[in-house]
């Protein structure tokens, strides 16, 4: 037998906000279909002032008050909820950030093992699912927003005025594979192309930072922007989601082709207005099904299993090796793709990978800006005909970053080895080679 109460707390949700428009536009449609919402903002991201006038109860907290979450769910009889808006992973990578967000003892239990004990990775999903198991602990229900909201996700179709041409088919045929196979090893949504080269891959920068970097590549020349839902996308979190910022920022940096996965990809603004402003900026607004490419089946994957061999005195730490059995697959993974020649990763979570374009010594340096006190680097195939200026721009940023240990598959020449087993001797950075092991 229902409870009276039973009707009054079915007509209630929770919102977890992030940043972004789309927790403002989910809180309005289930404002308008008649339901109560109550909304956490997490602090430094949710856009608070609005929130708080659209739903019935609004209170800001930091990322890590798990605890606190809650118990303001259970204090107004919240059983659904549903997370909206984007986190910025990388701000996780600042020193101190988490506790400025001040964890309370539920998320200390529900983390340890992730953060501190270092018994799991810190991809997305990890990290999202280990949030969804907290709610639910609780007797709170975690569920995809686009099932309250389904009008947001966009529909197949060629949305804007802008034609493909074939040799922008050809690129969309080139990329799809690329972001679909970054979307399984979890640390990218987006692969920017431009004539059959890959200019940019997503990484912690998140998928304007790739666009910004794919531009400064391009050179005022029209490039293709792919954005694609991971494989077995879980729709409660982590959707993939385009807005008129997307625009705004492809149309300044010269791309002029935006692809997107038809039925798994979130509108964030009114879809009116957001097709309405690609046709001002000229922007080809795609919506598509991967049955639609007649893309050839995937490379296959190598599943070798390796060892590490040390060439210097220190070797790497626990946490570090954990980091070294995460990035060489997703290296190895890459090269299938002629990509990927170098990846760092820190804290068992994937920072940036080479593109088509990009040097390795270029990957170090950016990723030393999201990552500035420590990482690991795995260097994979070197070709044989890399110029001394590479090989010396190379080294250099080795001994600028604050790497702590660095994996290398093979090596170009005995001189580039002995020069860096120097770097890593003086600067105490572990080095390691990875060997195949034949099983």
């Amino acid at each position: 037998m229902t409870s009276p109460n039973e009707k009054i707390d079915s007509n209630r949700y929770g919102l977890i906000a992030g940043w972004g428009n789309y927790p403002l536009l989910l809180a309005r449609a289930l404002k308008n279909d008649g339901h109560h919402v109550y909304c956490i903002g997490v602090a430094g991201h949710a856009a608070s002032h609005e929130l708080s006038r659209i739903c019935d109860v609004y209170r800001e907290m930091g990322l890590a008050r798990f605890g606190a979450a809650t118990r303001f769910f259970r204090k107004y009889r919240v059983t659904e909820a549903t997370m909206a808006g984007k986190i910025f992973k990388k701000y996780l990578l600042r020193p101190g950030l988490v506790w400025r967000h001040l964890p309370d003892f539920y998320t200390f239990l529900t983390f340890f093992s992730l953060f501190l004990a270092g018994k799991s990775d810190l991809k997305d999903d990890t990290l999202l699912l280990t949030a969804v198991k907290a709610f639910e602990n609780k007797g709170i229900n975690l569920i995809p927003a686009t099932d309250l909201a389904p009008d947001l996700l966009m529909p197949k179709g060629q949305w804007s005025e802008k034609r493909l041409s074939e040799v922008d088919c050809a690129d969309i045929r080139l990329a799809w594979p690329l972001v679909r196979e970054i979307g399984r090893l979890d640390f990218g949504q987006a692969v920017i192309v431009r004539n059959g080269k890959i200019l940019a891959i997503e990484g912690i920068d998140g998928t304007d930072g790739a666009i910004a970097r794919a531009g400064k590549e391009a050179k005022g020349k029209p490039f293709t922007v792919v954005k694609v839902a991971k494989p077995n996308q879980d729709m409660r979190f982590d959707v993939p989601a385009v807005g008129i910022n997307t625009l705004e920022k492809m149309a300044t940096l010269g791309a002029d082709i935006l692809v997107i996965e038809a039925d798994k990809t979130l509108c964030v603004d009114p879809r009116q207005e957001f097709l309405a402003r690609a046709n001002q900026l000229g922007i080809a607004v795609v919506s598509i099904s991967e049955s639609e490419l007649a893309i050839k089946s995937s490379l296959p994957l190598s599943d070798n299993k390796f060892a590490l061999s040390c060439f210097t005195k220190n070797r790497p730490t626990k946490r570090e090796l954990k980091d070294l059995q995460l990035g060489i697959p997703v290296m190895r993974s890459l090269i299938r793709f002629n990509t990927g020649q170098a990846v760092t990763v820190r804290e068992r979570s994937v920072l940036a990978v080479r593109s088509t374009v990009e040097s390795r010594a270029q990957v170090i340096h950016r990723t030393a800006e999201v990552a500035p006190d420590r990482f690991s680097l795995i260097l994979g195939h070197f070709s044989g005909d890399e110029t001394a200026i590479e090989i010396e721009t190379l080294l250099r940023e080795i001994e600028m970053s604050n790497i702590r240990v660095i994996a290398v598959d093979t090596t170009p020449t005995d001189e580039f080895l002995s020069l860096l087993i120097k770097i890593a001797e003086r600067d105490r950075i572990a080095l390691v080679q990875i060997k195949e092991l034949n099983c």
